[in-house]
C-alpha cells in the first residue's frame, strides 16, 4: 500500500512527501527483521500464501452469507456518497484511499479476519472524499472540527481499554484468565517441577505461551503451524485434530512423535475419552496426574 501511496506522489510530483513515505516504507522492511528468524520470516508469508487456510482455520473462511450482504450494501451507499461528495466539489479521485479500499475489501471477502481492515479503509476513504481540509497542509477550522472529533473517539476507546490492558501486563493471574485466550499456568508451573522432559501434545491455542513459558519442552502445534507441510502431507494442524478427535490411529500418532505429556483444556473430547477409557486399554500407557478448572496434564507412560 505505501508503493501505491509514492506513486501517487510521485504522479503529483509532492518530491519531499514521496521521499519522506520511501523513508517509511524501507524503515517499515528493516523493523520486520528485527525478529528470530530474519529474512526468513518473508518465507512464512509466501508458504501461507500457498496454503487454502479457510479449510483448516475459522477465522480465515469468507463472511457468512449475511454478513456478505450487508457489506456488499454499506459499500454500494459508501461509494455513491463518496463519489456525490468529490462530483460536488471537483476534485479527482484519491487514488491511494480508493485502491486501499479495494484492496482490504477483496481481502475482507476472501477472510472475515481482514473485515476490521476494510472498515478502517472505508473510513479513511469517507473522511478523504467528505473533508478533504482533514488531510490538508493548510489548517483551518474544517479541519479541526474533524481532527478534535477523531482524537477525542481515540482518547475514549484509550480510556476505556487502558484500565483492563493495564491490569493484563502487570497482574499474572489476570493474564492467565482474562486474556482473549485463557492460558493453562497452573499447569505450566506443574510441569516445570517435573525432571521428566519431553515433547509435549499440546492445545493449538496455547503453542506460543508453552514455548515462552516451557523452553526446554517441545511442543506439539503452535499459531504459525498450519500452513507448514508435514512428511505425511498433512498440516501439523490436521495431525493435531486427529488426535484431540481421538480419530483412528491417534494414539499410534503419539508414539510416533515421541509424545511424554499431553497438555489439553479441561472437558474437551479427548479428554472425556480419556476419562472414560482410563480403566481399560490405555490405563497401562497414558495416565492423568494434573487437572485444574482450565487444562488437565496426561503422562505418557510408554
Amino acid at each position: 500500500m505505501l508503493l501505491i501511496l509514492i506513486a501517487e506522489q510521485l504522479y503529483q510530483k509532492r518530491w519531499q512527501v514521496s521521499l519522506q513515505t520511501t523513508l517509511l516504507l524501507i524503515s517499515s522492511f528493516l523493523a520486520s527483521l528485527i525478529n528470530p528468524f530474519g529474512f526468513r520470516i518473508y518465507k512464512e508469508v509466501l508458504i501461507h500464501s500457498q496454503v487454502p487456510l479457510k479449510t483448516l482455520i475459522a477465522e480465515w473462511v469468507p463472511p457468512s452469507p449475511l454478513h456478505f450482504a450487508f457489506l456488499t450494501f454499506i459499500l454500494l451507499i459508501l461509494f455513491s456518497s463518496v463519489l456525490f461528495s468529490l462530483i460536488n466539489q471537483k476534485r479527482a479521485l484519491p487514488v491511494f484511499p480508493l485502491l486501499s479500499a479495494c484492496v482490504f475489501i477483496l481481502l475482507a471477502l476472501l477472510a472475515r479476519r481482514n473485515l476490521p481492515f476494510a472498515y478502517f479503509s472505508l473510513i479513511f476513504l469517507y473522511f478523504e472524499s467528505h473533508f478533504p481540509s482533514l488531510f490538508s497542509t493548510k489548517k483551518s477550522l474544517p479541519f479541526f472540527l474533524p481532527t478534535s472529533l477523531l482524537m477525542i473517539g481515540i482518547l475514549i476507546v484509550v480510556f476505556l481499554s487502558l484500565p483492563k490492558t493495564q491490569r493484563l501486563n502487570t497482574n499474572w493471574q489476570a493474564f492467565c484468565d482474562e486474556s482473549s485466550v485463557v492460558y493453562p499456568c497452573q499447569a505450566v508451573e506443574f510441569l516445570k517441577k517435573q525432571k521428566i522432559k519431553g515433547n509435549i501434545y499440546n492445545t493449538y491455542e496455547w503453542g506460543g505461551f508453552l514455548i515462552w513459558q516451557l523452553p526446554e519442552f517441545k511442543v506439539f502445534v503452535d499459531g504459525r503451524m498450519p500452513a507448514w507441510l508435514h512428511s505425511s502431507g498433512k498440516s501439523p494442524y490436521t495431525l493435531f485434530l486427529e488426535i484431540i478427535q481421538r480419530q483412528p490411529g491417534w494414539d499410534k500418532s503419539l508414539r510416533t512423535y515421541k509424545i511424554k505429556w499431553l497438555l489439553i483444556q479441561n472437558g474437551t473430547f479427548l479428554d472425556l475419552e480419556l476419562q472414560k477409557s482410563a480403566s481399560r486399554r490405555t490405563k497401562d500407557w497414558i495416565k492423568e496426574v494434573y487437572r485444574d478448572k482450565t487444562a488437565v496434564v496426561y503422562s505418557v507412560l510408554k
